[in-house]
């Protein structure tokens, strides 16, 4: 009967995990909420929390995870400055329609927001990192209640929003458990583990060739440079190195992180029609994959980054198993660079192809579903307790269950072992031989 409980509770989640990953017409996402266009820069959207029940017995007792940071700035206040600069002439120049205008007042409000918090994390990125951390506790309660387990290591990189991340997170876990000894560390000796250093400049050119011509190819420019300017020849003439396609998906890329902000949004994307958004969305699209995913254009260069965090999780996943281990989660805290890297290099579902960049949504990869603000990655370790009857034929082992953005997930390369639950020693096995690769 416990047999067929488990199997039953398999079919459950394969099935839902089917519905929920389906792949949706990207132009219907766009259409129901434009700011997925960022990708991401997109807001994390927080998920309708499902748990397949463990086998009987299991309860979880130890988490190892990995989140980005929550919403913030741009990186730099030259995101929006650079693009500014002309906006200035052409306003000055009398060559801005009230259209035109108008797009300069929105990034102007975008622009003063900026000043002097570059990279800064927003307090919608703390409300980001409060909340995953609010509805984790509440989920594994009794990770976090263990009478031998109090310890919990949390890592950032020595950047400030992750810094920020990690504090908002921990703050809350501390207060929803005070019995817990938390230690908070940051430094360049941390960010080794979160972000290795990998040299990306040699295929930089060959990514941002082929991202030119998607953006050439998508974006039909006649209708925005007639809303906007009043004389198109003499606006090109101001445009710098830019030619229109790029003056325009310049403006769109700095006007979209808005959306992050602690002020009303100013919304840029009044200004562009659907078929905009969606040709602006294609070519970010195919250049974050290209950047940051095993793609052939940057010839699986990042798969090193994912290497690297990973022989720190299985580390110390080792250390937590150990008799006499005392912790209860292992939570780092880093960056889309850090992340998108591990998640693809160890293969779980919707990350598991090697592909163009150019062919990234062909194959339903779509940057705000992959990496939004403050997306995480948990590995929840679960035991049988010592009263438990015989559950699910596990004998003894170790239980873990892979949470992508707090949703249940797999790795299609290595079959389950019940539900969406795996064998610690068999996903252990998968992730020494991708180490050893």
């Amino acid at each position: 009967m416990k047999r067929l409980l488990c199997l039953l509770a398999a079919f459950a989640f394969i099935s839902g995990a089917n519905a929920q990953n389906a792949s949706q017409d990207v132009r219907e996402l766009l259409r129901q909420d434009p700011t997925r266009a960022a990708n991401l820069h997109h807001t994390y959207e927080i998920p309708e929390i499902v748990d397949t029940p463990a086998p009987e017995g299991y309860v979880p007792f130890y988490i190892s995870h990995y989140g980005r940071h929550g919403s913030r700035y741009h990186t730099s206040e030259s995101k929006i400055t650079e693009i500014s600069v002309y906006l200035d002439t052409l306003l000055a120049e009398g060559l801005l329609t009230d259209e035109g205008k108008a797009v300069y007042n929105t990034l102007s409000i975008v622009k003063e927001e900026h000043e002097d918090l570059g990279g800064i994390l927003t307090q919608k990125g703390s409300l980001d990192h409060q909340g995953i951390s609010q509805r984790m506790f509440e989920r594994f309660n009794p990770v976090f209640n263990q009478q031998d387990r109090k310890d919990v290591l949390c890592i950032s990189t020595d950047v400030q929003r992750c810094i920020q991340s990690m504090a908002n997170f921990s703050m809350q876990l501390k207060g929803n458990s005070p019995g817990l000894n938390i230690s908070l560390y940051t430094g360049p000796r941390f960010k080794k583990y979160l972000v290795a250093d990998v040299p990306f400049q040699k295929t930089n050119v060959r990514r941002a060739n082929v991202r030119d011509s998607i953006l050439r190819a998508s974006l039909n420019t006649g209708r925005i440079m007639k809303a906007w300017f009043t004389n198109q020849n003499e606006a090109v003439r101001h445009f710098g190195k830019n030619d229109p396609a790029k003056f325009i998906y310049k403006v769109f890329q700095a006007g979209i992180i808005a959306q992050n902000m602690d002020i009303e949004n100013p919304y840029i994307y009044k200004y562009f029609t659907e078929d905009e958004i969606y040709a602006m969305w294609r070519t970010d699209n195919a250049e974050k994959y290209g950047i940051m995913c095993a793609s052939i254009e940057n010839e699986r260069i990042s798969d090193e980054i994912g290497r690297t965090i990973l022989k720190h999780i299985v580390s110390k996943a080792d250390e937590a198993l150990a008799s006499g281990s005392t912790k209860a989660a292992d939570l780092r805290f880093g960056h889309d660079s850090g992340l998108l890297p591990l998640i693809s290099f160890i293969q779980i579902e919707g990350q598991d192809k090697i592909m163009h960049m150019a062919d990234a949504e062909a194959n339903g990869w779509y940057g705000f579903v992959a990496m939004p603000m403050a997306s995480n990655l948990q590995l929840v370790f679960y035991r049988k307790t010592a009263d438990a009857t015989d559950a699910c034929s596990c004998d003894n082992d170790i239980l873990v269950k892979i949470l992508f953005n707090e949703k249940e997930t797999t790795i299609p390369a290595l079959p389950t072992f019940c539900g969406p639950y795996y064998k610690w020693s068999k996903l252990r096995e998968y992730f020494t031989k991708l180490l050893n690769e």
